[in-house]
């Protein structure tokens, strides 16, 4: 249970531009004192190694400074919006359905013949069947949509996030174990592009991009030799990303 790795599972390494093929997970690797991450073994493709403490400090940094409230108001996660879509395809055939119990009820209570009536009254059977099964597979879908969009729920409420980013240091698991859960509420995935490709220039340059758990993405960059975060624009909103990471 020590919380070496904060960003477990979350970082990729991201190919440059034109280079088409996928990025590859970086995994966490400690020798000695020194800790670092590695992106996964590619015998086509040289792998990607960098201090593991730049990564974490350029992120919690940014992450810091970020404006929660207009990432959460940007947009529903692709699993929110396909909950809600499976929802509203029911709700459009449960109310055909119900129009068509109300109609045939209503022809019914009219002038019909015996051979009509048993016609009406197999359709109708038919259809309330139908409707006691779309009603409890509708409680099933309300349930999945308020799952779905719970999750993005974190992102409106920061403030435990950035409090235990402030008490973050490398002797506090309890507080790191905290923290690596929190981040997994709101972070999909962070991508680093090591460019160019391959290159380990004492003064390169990382860009790195967040993308959320409601699908927004920003960027930011940081230089190989630490976790200052550099000026770089917001891949979303055109702006100047240094605004929101100067600290």
């Amino acid at each position: 249970m020590k919380a070496d790795h904060l960003l477990s599972g979350l970082v990729f390494d991201l190919p440059p531009a034109g280079d088409e093929r996928p990025s590859r997970i970086m995994h966490f690797q400690s020798v000695g004192r020194f800790r670092y991450l590695l992106s996964a073994f590619d015998p086509n493709r040289k792998s990607n190694r960098i201090n593991y403490s730049h990564v974490e400090g350029a992120v919690l940094q940014f992450l810091e400074k970020e404006d929660w409230q207009s990432i959460a108001g940007s947009s529903e996660s692709t699993e929110c919006k396909a909950a809600k879509a499976e929802l509203e395809t029911l709700l459009r055939e449960i109310d055909a359905t119900e129009r068509r119990i109300q109609n045939k009820t209503s022809a019914m209570d009219g002038d019909c013949d015996v051979a009509t009536l048993r016609v009406l009254g197999s359709a109708l059977a038919k259809d309330q069947t139908l409707i006691a099964t779309l009603s409890e597979r509708k409680e099933l879908l309300q349930v999945n949509v308020e799952t779905a969009c719970s999750k993005c729920a974190a992102l409106y409420e920061p403030e435990v996030l950035i409090e235990l980013i402030r008490k973050n240091t490398p002797e506090a698991n309890d507080i790191r174990l905290r923290l690596r859960a929190e981040l997994r509420k709101r972070i999909k995935r962070i991508d680093l592009c090591f460019a160019p490709d391959g290159a380990f220039a004492v003064d390169g340059v990382i860009l790195m991009t967040v993308e959320y758990v409601n699908g927004v993405m920003h960027q930011a960059g940081f230089r190989r030799g630490d976790s200052r975060i550099l000026i770089m624009p917001d891949v979303t909103a055109g702006e100047d990303i240094s605004e929101r990471v100067r600290g």
